[in-house]
């Protein structure tokens, strides 16, 4: 499959700011043998926008474009609207799946004004301007990811999407078998975290380790701090030890941590999982 990656961006087009969403996108296409034919930034002018996409849609170059950029609320965002401006055909469906995709993890997702639709052959697909809201993207597809995985080691398996609301209540009910590929943003503290999957109670176990559910049930009773982290301590030392979880996908998030950064932008935006905004990270000086 051919991609064009359209990133719309004011100081991104000034080369004052890095094209990191652009970036990701990049990095995405390569891990899934996808073809990267055009690429571009524009500022955030409407017919710019609506130019580079009905050029690349009618040249034939292209099967799929991204554009990264452009989708919130201010008045300079306006890819929505110069996309709605070329496509022929909108297929809303893809953008709603997108924001209800990120919202559990992100609920500013579904302040997103993107859209998608067809040009001729191509489609055309707006995402959010953050390197988060572009990897998100990546969780649709890491259910193939896994497969491939387990396919080079020589064990078959064959992939069943479920809608969201589906496969929570079925995982909660404990009626699916097999593998099944899930995340979890619980917030909290390892405690609650732990709960989820290796209590009896938890949402997501399946099957409990009597001596771990003994040494959970006492933390919870637990009321001295230091005595509390020991017994979790215990019940990690023993799901280590039996091996009850095996790290096949491990997902990365961007933060900005090093010893060259002054202002790494963490926590700058409240509950936002990555370093952001962009323009504020700082790197010290020489």
């Amino acid at each position: 499959m051919r991609i064009g990656i359209l990133t719309v961006s004011d100081l991104g087009a000034m080369g004052q700011r890095a094209d990191t969403s652009g970036d990701a996108i990049v990095e995405w296409a390569g891990r899934h043998g996808y073809e990267v034919a055009v690429r571009s930034v524009v500022p955030d002018e409407t017919d710019r926008i609506a130019g580079k996409l009905a050029r690349w849609a009618d040249s034939g170059e292209v099967d799929v474009i991204l554009t990264t950029g452009g989708t919130g609320l201010t008045a300079r965002d306006v890819t929505p609207e110069a996309t709605e401006a070329v496509v022929e055909r909108l297929a809303p469906g893809i953008a709603e799946a997108l924001r209800a995709a990120a919202a559990p993890r992100f609920p500013r997702a579904w302040l997103s004004r993107g859209v998608a639709g067809t040009r001729g052959k191509a489609l055309i697909v707006n995402l959010p301007g953050s390197t988060g809201g572009v990897t998100d993207v990546e969780f649709q597809f890491t259910g193939e990811a896994l497969a491939s995985y387990l396919q080079t080691v020589g064990i078959r398996s064959r992939i069943r999407t479920m809608e969201r609301a589906t496969l929570t209540t079925a995982w909660r009910e404990k009626k699916l078998k097999g593998l099944i590929v899930g995340i979890t943003g619980a917030g909290g503290n390892a405690a609650t975290r732990l709960e989820a999957y290796v209590s009896k109670e938890g949402a997501y176990t399946a099957g409990v380790l009597p001596e771990v559910e003994d040494l959970f049930q006492r933390q919870a009773r637990e009321t001295d701090v230091k005595r509390r982290e020991a017994l979790i301590h215990q019940i990690q030392q023993i799901l280590h030890d039996r091996v009850t979880h095996v790290p096949i996908y491990e997902l990365a998030f961007t933060w900005g941590i090093g010893p060259r950064m002054e202002e790494p932008g963490i926590s700058l935006i409240r509950g936002y999982a990555y370093s952001a905004p962009y323009e504020d990270l700082k790197l010290k000086r020489q």
